[in-house]
Parts: C-alpha cells; sequence; structure tokens
C-alpha cells in the first residue's frame, strides 16, 4: 500500500526554483524532464519508503532518509517517513551543503 506524499513549503519553494532554473537556463524540455523525473521519484518513495539511506538530521532530532531524483538528474530529495504519511523536505542539488539546509 502506498504511503500519502505531502511537501514541505521548503521543499515546494525548492522544486519551484528549481523547474524555474532548468526553464529559463536549460529550456522546456528540460524543465519537463524534471518535473517528471520529481514525479517518478515521489510515487517510488510512496510505495517504497526505506529507499534510501537515513543519514541527515533534519531539525532537532529527526532523521531525514535521501533518495537521487531519477533520470539522472542531479537533486536529492529529503524526507521524512513519518507514521501517517511521507513528508518531502528537501528537494536539493547533490553539490549543497545539505547539513546547512536540513532545518525546521
Amino acid at each position: 500500500m502506498n504511503k500519502e506524499v505531502r511537501w514541505h513549503q521548503l521543499a515546494t519553494n525548492d522544486y519551484f526554483s528549481i523547474v524555474a532554473w532548468y526553464t529559463d537556463e536549460a529550456g522546456d524540455k528540460v524543465a519537463e524532464r524534471f518535473v517528471r523525473s520529481l514525479r517518478e521519484t515521489e510515487d517510488r518513495i510512496s510505495r517504497n519508503p526505506g529507499l534510501g539511506p537515513t543519514s541527515f538530521t533534519y531539525g532537532a532530532s529527526k532523521q531525514a532518509t535521501i533518495h537521487g531524483a531519477e533520470d539522472g538528474l542531479p537533486y536529492l530529495v529529503f524526507y521524512l517517513d513519518l507514521e501517517e504519511h511521507i513528508e518531502i523536505v528537501r528537494v536539493l542539488h547533490e553539490r549543497r551543503d545539505f547539513p546547512g539546509q536540513l532545518q525546521d
């Protein structure tokens, strides 16, 4: 059974910023590829929340799980596997400073 996936406001902001950047810098086709990739990643996480390694602390004490975006794009999806749902907390470029970005 799939778990419901919700997006934290920071993750939503990340998503729209990335889509805008791809649209401006690489064109609509690449932006659409990113959108498809994130949808596939969200679906995969929903089906199997334990897919990625749990290795980053989010906020005060929660452990965020990491999953690479599908289709070879350089973005990582950080999420919390909560009892009732999955919460995507950030979508960050793989070269960003993760600990500095994973705050409540």
